[in-house]
Protein backbone atom coordinates (compact mmCIF):
# COMPACT_ATOMS: atom_id res chain seq x y z
CA UNK A 1 0.00 0.00 0.00
CA UNK A 2 3.02 2.31 0.88
CA UNK A 3 4.20 1.89 -2.44
CA UNK A 4 0.87 2.17 -4.25
CA UNK A 5 0.65 5.51 -2.86
CA UNK A 6 4.36 6.58 -3.34
CA UNK A 7 4.50 5.65 -7.09
CA UNK A 8 1.88 6.13 -10.32
CA UNK A 9 3.77 4.28 -13.21
CA UNK A 10 2.37 4.51 -16.60
CA UNK A 11 3.58 3.44 -19.55
CA UNK A 12 4.66 5.33 -23.13
CA UNK A 13 1.84 4.70 -25.46
CA UNK A 14 2.23 7.57 -27.89
CA UNK A 15 3.40 5.81 -30.66
CA UNK A 16 5.86 7.07 -33.20
CA UNK A 17 7.57 10.34 -32.02
CA UNK A 18 6.86 13.58 -33.97
CA UNK A 19 8.84 15.95 -31.92
CA UNK A 20 12.33 15.85 -33.54
CA UNK A 21 13.69 18.04 -31.00
CA UNK A 22 13.95 14.60 -28.57
CA UNK A 23 15.65 11.36 -28.26
CA UNK A 24 14.32 8.51 -26.72
CA UNK A 25 17.24 6.19 -24.90
CA UNK A 26 17.06 2.61 -23.49
CA UNK A 27 19.77 1.83 -21.05
CA UNK A 28 20.21 -2.04 -20.11
CA UNK A 29 20.82 -2.33 -16.79
CA UNK A 30 20.77 -6.29 -16.51
CA UNK A 31 19.27 -8.59 -19.00
CA UNK A 32 16.11 -8.11 -17.71
CA UNK A 33 16.18 -4.76 -16.92
CA UNK A 34 16.00 -1.58 -19.16
CA UNK A 35 15.48 1.93 -18.02
CA UNK A 36 14.30 4.56 -20.81
CA UNK A 37 15.25 8.16 -20.58
CA UNK A 38 14.21 11.22 -22.92
CA UNK A 39 16.91 13.42 -24.49
CA UNK A 40 16.55 17.00 -25.25
CA UNK A 41 19.89 18.55 -27.14
CA UNK A 42 20.58 21.92 -27.23
CA UNK A 43 23.67 21.65 -28.47
CA UNK A 44 27.15 20.02 -27.52
CA UNK A 45 28.96 22.83 -25.97
CA UNK A 46 26.04 23.29 -23.07
CA UNK A 47 25.91 21.74 -19.88
CA UNK A 48 23.84 18.85 -19.08
CA UNK A 49 20.83 18.71 -16.85
CA UNK A 50 20.14 14.64 -15.59
CA UNK A 51 16.62 15.35 -14.40
CA UNK A 52 14.34 12.57 -12.03
CA UNK A 53 10.90 13.38 -12.30
CA UNK A 54 7.74 13.00 -10.05
CA UNK A 55 5.95 10.37 -9.26
CA UNK A 56 2.89 10.55 -12.02
CA UNK A 57 5.04 11.65 -15.02
CA UNK A 58 7.26 10.33 -17.51
CA UNK A 59 10.34 11.41 -19.10
CA UNK A 60 8.24 12.40 -22.73
CA UNK A 61 5.34 14.75 -20.36
CA UNK A 62 8.57 16.77 -20.43
CA UNK A 63 8.37 17.24 -24.27
CA UNK A 64 6.60 21.22 -23.65
CA UNK A 65 8.55 22.04 -20.79
CA UNK A 66 11.92 20.71 -22.34
CA UNK A 67 11.24 23.97 -24.80
CA UNK A 68 12.67 26.53 -21.93
CA UNK A 69 15.55 24.49 -20.95
CA UNK A 70 17.01 24.63 -24.73
CA UNK A 71 15.99 28.06 -24.89
CA UNK A 72 18.68 29.09 -21.97
CA UNK A 73 21.69 26.98 -23.15
CA UNK A 74 20.31 23.59 -21.10
CA UNK A 75 20.42 20.00 -22.65
CA UNK A 76 18.02 17.63 -21.04
CA UNK A 77 18.30 14.04 -19.92
CA UNK A 78 14.70 13.23 -18.27
CA UNK A 79 15.43 9.65 -16.87
CA UNK A 80 11.96 7.66 -15.63
CA UNK A 81 11.64 5.13 -13.16
CA UNK A 82 10.86 1.39 -13.21
CA UNK A 83 7.53 0.69 -14.56
CA UNK A 84 7.54 4.26 -16.37
CA UNK A 85 7.38 5.23 -20.06
CA UNK A 86 10.10 3.03 -21.84
CA UNK A 87 11.32 1.26 -18.87
CA UNK A 88 10.48 -2.61 -17.49
CA UNK A 89 10.06 -3.65 -14.09
CA UNK A 90 8.26 -2.60 -10.73
CA UNK A 91 9.02 0.61 -9.58
CA UNK A 92 9.93 0.44 -5.52
CA UNK A 93 12.74 3.00 -3.20
CA UNK A 94 14.85 0.85 -3.07
CA UNK A 95 15.14 -0.25 -6.92
CA UNK A 96 14.71 3.64 -7.52
CA UNK A 97 17.86 4.48 -5.87
CA UNK A 98 20.20 1.57 -6.90
CA UNK A 99 18.96 2.08 -10.55
CA UNK A 100 20.06 5.79 -10.18
CA UNK A 101 23.36 4.33 -9.20
CA UNK A 102 23.81 2.10 -11.98
CA UNK A 103 22.40 4.63 -14.56
CA UNK A 104 25.58 6.96 -13.50
CA UNK A 105 27.96 5.83 -15.65
CA UNK A 106 25.79 4.99 -18.85
CA UNK A 107 24.21 7.99 -19.04
CA UNK A 108 28.16 10.01 -18.59
CA UNK A 109 29.30 7.20 -21.00
CA UNK A 110 26.64 8.18 -23.88
CA UNK A 111 26.80 11.51 -23.35
CA UNK A 112 31.14 11.90 -23.68
CA UNK A 113 30.56 9.35 -26.81
CA UNK A 114 27.51 11.78 -28.47
CA UNK A 115 30.21 14.72 -27.96
CA UNK A 116 28.08 16.29 -25.00
CA UNK A 117 31.18 16.62 -23.01
CA UNK A 118 30.39 20.07 -20.71
CA UNK A 119 29.62 19.86 -17.24
CA UNK A 120 26.46 17.25 -16.01
CA UNK A 121 24.22 18.40 -12.86
CA UNK A 122 21.70 16.04 -11.33
CA UNK A 123 18.11 17.43 -10.84
CA UNK A 124 15.15 15.74 -8.99
CA UNK A 125 11.24 17.12 -8.60
CA UNK A 126 9.70 16.16 -5.81
CA UNK A 127 9.88 12.41 -5.41
CA UNK A 128 12.74 12.53 -7.69
CA UNK A 129 14.97 14.35 -5.14
CA UNK A 130 16.00 11.08 -3.64
CA UNK A 131 17.48 9.41 -6.67
CA UNK A 132 18.92 13.22 -7.10
CA UNK A 133 20.55 13.76 -3.74
CA UNK A 134 21.60 10.13 -3.43
CA UNK A 135 23.86 9.78 -6.73
CA UNK A 136 25.19 13.89 -5.62
CA UNK A 137 25.66 12.11 -2.37
CA UNK A 138 27.37 9.32 -3.43
CA UNK A 139 28.99 10.10 -7.38
CA UNK A 140 30.20 13.55 -6.88
CA UNK A 141 32.85 12.54 -8.71
CA UNK A 142 30.92 12.41 -12.07
CA UNK A 143 28.67 15.54 -11.49
CA UNK A 144 29.33 19.79 -11.16
CA UNK A 145 25.85 20.26 -9.35
CA UNK A 146 22.70 19.11 -8.00
CA UNK A 147 19.34 21.31 -8.03
CA UNK A 148 16.39 19.76 -6.01
CA UNK A 149 12.91 21.14 -7.11
CA UNK A 150 10.16 20.51 -4.16
CA UNK A 151 11.84 18.11 -2.67
CA UNK A 152 10.97 16.67 0.57
CA UNK A 153 12.75 16.67 4.08
CA UNK A 154 10.24 15.18 6.38
CA UNK A 155 9.32 11.19 4.67
CA UNK A 156 6.30 10.66 7.85
CA UNK A 157 5.25 14.19 7.00
CA UNK A 158 4.45 13.61 3.09
CA UNK A 159 2.97 10.44 2.98
CA UNK A 160 0.41 11.22 6.01
CA UNK A 161 -0.53 14.45 3.71
CA UNK A 162 -1.03 12.06 0.58
CA UNK A 163 -3.30 10.06 2.57
CA UNK A 164 -1.15 7.23 4.34
CA UNK A 165 -2.69 5.90 7.23
CA UNK A 166 -0.77 5.99 10.92
CA UNK A 167 -1.30 2.61 11.41
CA UNK A 168 1.32 1.97 8.08
CA UNK A 169 3.10 4.98 8.85
CA UNK A 170 4.51 3.16 11.72
CA UNK A 171 5.71 0.61 9.31
CA UNK A 172 7.70 2.91 7.36
CA UNK A 173 11.56 1.33 7.57
CA UNK A 174 13.38 3.57 9.88
CA UNK A 175 16.16 4.43 7.21
CA UNK A 176 13.84 6.13 5.19
CA UNK A 177 12.21 8.70 7.64
CA UNK A 178 14.87 11.04 6.95
CA UNK A 179 17.08 10.18 4.41
CA UNK A 180 16.80 12.89 2.11
CA UNK A 181 17.67 15.35 5.08
CA UNK A 182 20.42 12.97 6.36
CA UNK A 183 21.65 12.38 2.46
CA UNK A 184 21.91 16.33 2.03
CA UNK A 185 23.85 16.62 4.54
CA UNK A 186 26.72 14.91 2.93
CA UNK A 187 26.29 16.60 0.05
CA UNK A 188 29.24 18.94 -0.90
CA UNK A 189 28.59 19.93 -4.92
CA UNK A 190 26.94 23.16 -5.33
CA UNK A 191 23.68 22.89 -4.55
CA UNK A 192 20.33 25.27 -5.80
CA UNK A 193 16.81 24.25 -4.10
CA UNK A 194 13.80 25.82 -5.80
CA UNK A 195 10.45 25.47 -3.56
CA UNK A 196 6.89 27.07 -3.86
CA UNK A 197 5.73 29.27 -1.28
CA UNK A 198 2.55 27.65 -1.19
CA UNK A 199 3.01 24.33 -1.48
CA UNK A 200 0.45 22.21 0.85
CA UNK A 201 1.91 18.68 -0.19
CA UNK A 202 5.34 19.31 0.53
CA UNK A 203 5.61 22.55 2.46
CA UNK A 204 8.33 25.11 2.34
CA UNK A 205 10.01 24.15 5.40
CA UNK A 206 10.79 20.48 3.81
CA UNK A 207 12.95 23.08 1.60
CA UNK A 208 14.23 24.74 3.89
CA UNK A 209 15.21 21.97 6.24
CA UNK A 210 17.24 20.62 2.97
CA UNK A 211 19.17 23.59 2.07
CA UNK A 212 20.19 24.12 6.32
CA UNK A 213 21.29 20.65 6.19
CA UNK A 214 23.52 21.25 2.97
CA UNK A 215 27.09 21.32 3.59
CA UNK A 216 27.53 23.24 -0.34
CA UNK A 217 30.08 25.92 -0.13
CA UNK A 218 28.08 27.32 -2.91
CA UNK A 219 23.90 26.95 -2.05
CA UNK A 220 21.24 28.69 -2.89
CA UNK A 221 17.43 28.55 -1.65
CA UNK A 222 15.01 30.03 -4.51
CA UNK A 223 11.33 30.35 -3.53
CA UNK A 224 8.80 30.94 -6.12
CA UNK A 225 5.71 33.35 -4.61
CA UNK A 226 2.23 31.64 -4.30
CA UNK A 227 3.55 28.74 -6.28
CA UNK A 228 1.88 25.18 -5.17
CA UNK A 229 3.34 22.05 -5.92
CA UNK A 230 2.46 21.15 -9.18
CA UNK A 231 1.82 24.73 -10.33
CA UNK A 232 5.69 25.87 -9.50
CA UNK A 233 7.19 25.75 -13.21
CA UNK A 234 4.56 27.79 -14.68
CA UNK A 235 3.51 30.75 -11.83
CA UNK A 236 7.46 31.22 -11.78
CA UNK A 237 8.76 30.43 -15.39
CA UNK A 238 11.25 33.40 -15.44
CA UNK A 239 12.41 33.16 -11.83
CA UNK A 240 12.76 29.52 -12.50
CA UNK A 241 14.67 29.06 -15.35
CA UNK A 242 16.19 32.28 -14.63
CA UNK A 243 17.88 30.62 -11.26
CA UNK A 244 18.14 27.35 -12.86
CA UNK A 245 20.57 28.75 -15.81
CA UNK A 246 22.22 31.28 -13.62
CA UNK A 247 23.75 28.55 -11.02
CA UNK A 248 24.57 26.38 -13.83
CA UNK A 249 26.17 28.28 -16.12
CA UNK A 250 28.08 30.02 -12.27
CA UNK A 251 30.24 26.66 -12.80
Amino acid sequence: MVLSMIFHPRKDLSGPDQDQRAQDLVFQISPSLQIGARFFPAGKKFPNVIFFHGNGEIAKDYDDIARFYLERGLNLLVVDYRGYGLSTGTPTLRSMLQDAMDLMDPISEWLAKEGFRSTRWTMGRSLGSCPAIHVARHRPELLSGLVVESGFADTLGLLSRIGLPDSLLLQVPKEWRGFNLEGMAQVELPTLIIHGEMDQIIPLRDGVALFQACRAARKELVVIPQAGHNDLFWAGLQKYMGALEGFIKKG
